[in-house]
């Protein structure tokens, strides 16, 4: 969608309509039902262009940058619906295939007030943007990364509210549901995070936990590699459970499919996850991630924070722990293996899956 410049500010007018008739082919094209001013405006939903405003009206714009899973598509979903109508938010889809150039054209192309930086691929190209364009200063909100403070360190003006929820916490939620007290528990992961493995450790030690790692080279992630760490772990080091690390590199379907599944299929003990995608009988088991309403409601939160501080981070480079859990337990394991009292879990979500 085009805006026009009058007196200096970025307006919309009823062009829009025409544009989303004849939407331009683009490397980077937008996914079909973008937001303006928290409605549907795809083609499928022309219906709603009554509602277009006729005059013209401010709108800061919102760029989001995330790849095309449902869990991203949800959050940005509730984040457009919530600011307001002067703010219109654009998604574009960005993930490990976008080249740098085709970035830089939906930067140029959209002039956004803010960047929403979803997933590691998109905060990679934004950091290699920054250092190609050093005087470009627009504000960054970085969200559903791994390794968020890592993230944020690589980019200027920038904030980001962290995903992955610490394995000491996991742990012991899931600990003070069962009987038997997680106190030793395995992770397999790629070499690339040895230093986030050992923060973890050392957090969990704290709590009495015991967390043992098992080193995956970062050039030599195979099935086979991957089912000698699973069994060592397990076999031989004889762990309570199961912490996953969500690293895509690790977890893809391939090695799902071909390592992880088969070897945990028969694994009677908790796999705690952090994602709800990787819930299965046949791998996780039980998860505890940020509760997507409340992750957008943050996120809405922080850009208003941004806004009101001239459109700067008021803590550059700060990273916000998630407000709030969602935690959920599959129903099988926790009746039949882990043997909890499905009627004392609380706000526990049981699932069967």
């Amino acid at each position: 969608m085009n805006l026009t410049t009058i007196g200096g500010k970025k307006v919309g007018c009823i062009l829009v309509l025409m544009q989303a008739l004849i939407m331009p082919v683009f490397a980077g094209e937008p996914f079909p039902g973008f937001c303006l001013s928290g409605m549907d405006y795809s083609v499928s939903n022309f219906r709603d262009a009554s509602l277009i405003e006729a005059e013209p009206v401010d709108h800061y714009v919102l760029l989001a940058l995330t790849p095309s899973e449902q869990r991203f598509q949800e959050v940005c979903h509730e984040v457009s619906q919530k600011m307001g109508k002067h703010y219109r938010m654009i998604r574009h889809r960005v993930d490990g295939r976008t080249s740098l150039q085709t970035f830089e054209g939906l930067i140029q192309q959209h002039n956004p007030d803010l960047l929403l930086i979803m997933d590691n691929p998109a905060a990679e190209l934004y950091g290699q943007y920054q250092e190609r364009h050093p005087d470009f200063s627009k504000p960054a909100l970085i969200s559903m990364v791994l390794l968020a403070d890592q993230a944020v360190q690589s980019i200027r003006n920038a904030e980001a509210i962290s995903y992955e929820v610490p394995a000491a916490r996991s742990l012991k939620i899931f600990g003070e549901m069962i009987s038997k007290p997680l106190e030793k528990v395995g992770v397999l992961y790629d070499e690339s995070f040895h230093s986030f493995f050992q923060d973890q450790a050392r957090q969990c030690e704290k709590d009495g936990i015991q967390l043992v790692g098992q080193i995956i080279p970062h050039n030599g992630i195979t099935r086979r590699n991957i089912l000698n760490g699973l069994k060592h772990l397990i076999k031989q080091e004889k762990v309570d459970g199961l912490w996953i690390i969500s690293d895509n590199q690790l977890l893809t379907n391939r090695t799902l499919e071909s390592a992880w599944i088969p070897m945990l299929r028969g694994f009677r003990k908790p796999v705690v996850v952090g994602v709800e995608t990787l819930l299965s009988r046949s791998f996780g088991n039980f998860a505890a991630f940020p509760e997507p309403g409340a992750l957008a409601n943050q996120i809405g939160n922080r850009i208003h924070e941004i806004q009101n501080n001239g459109w700067k981070p008021p803590r550059d480079g700060a990273v916000f722990g998630p407000a709030e859990l969602k935690i959920v337990v599959l129903e099988k394991y926790a009746a039949y293996y882990f043997g909890l009292d499905l009627a004392r879990l609380g706000d526990v979500s049981i699932e069967s899956r």
